[in-house]
């Protein structure tokens, strides 16, 4: 009498792990969405945080100055970033008391442009992306950066700020 030995064949198993791979395959890709876009979401967040951050910096003045004779005071205010620039730069004019986050959830610096009437911040991904809730999508050398801005509405400049210092002071000339 013959023994038969029980197990599987090699053509059964290499089938099963087939089966297994095309499975895990199509559930790493389900599951690792929503991941992404926590990411995302965190990091837009966080860039909102720094757009704050961003028109303090830009409606701050650095310095003062009041002219002898005619008792006009004088400020200088931040000068112009129109290149996408780091946001340590951003953080070397705050007070060392501002937690301003440097790189993002994909492990990428934030980036900010500045000028007297808005401030925008880059949140760099690793991802291409066509869209994301209404904002401004950028090409960066095959990924996306979303653009998160400082509403239209807000952005209050040199002036509207020495006006309103003014008022709230009531002062008649400066």
């Amino acid at each position: 009498m013959e023994r038969r030995m029980q197990g599987f064949t090699a053509l059964e198993l290499a089938i099963t792990l087939a089966i297994v791979s095309v499975l895990l395959s199509v559930m790493i890709v389900s599951v690792s969405e929503p991941f992404e876009r926590a990411k995302i979401s965190g990091g837009i967040a966080e860039a909102e945080s720094i757009v704050s951050m961003c028109n303090i910096v830009r409606v701050s003045p650095i310095s003062t100055a009041r002219d002898s004779q005619s008792q006009k005071v004088y400020a200088t205010y931040i000068g112009r970033y129109d290149e996408w620039t780091d946001v340590s730069v951003l953080k070397s004019h705050l007070p060392s008391t501002f937690q301003v986050p440097t790189a993002n959830p994909f492990g990428k610096s934030y980036y900010f442009k500045l000028n007297e009437d808005s401030c925008k911040v880059a949140l760099e991904t690793d991802l291409v992306l066509d869209e994301w809730e209404g904002y401004e999508i950028e090409d960066s050398g095959g990924r996306s950066r979303i653009i998160i801005s400082s509403p239209k509405r807000s952005t209050a400049g040199h002036v509207w700020v020495k006006q309103q210092s003014r008022m709230l002071s009531g002062e008649d000339f400066r």
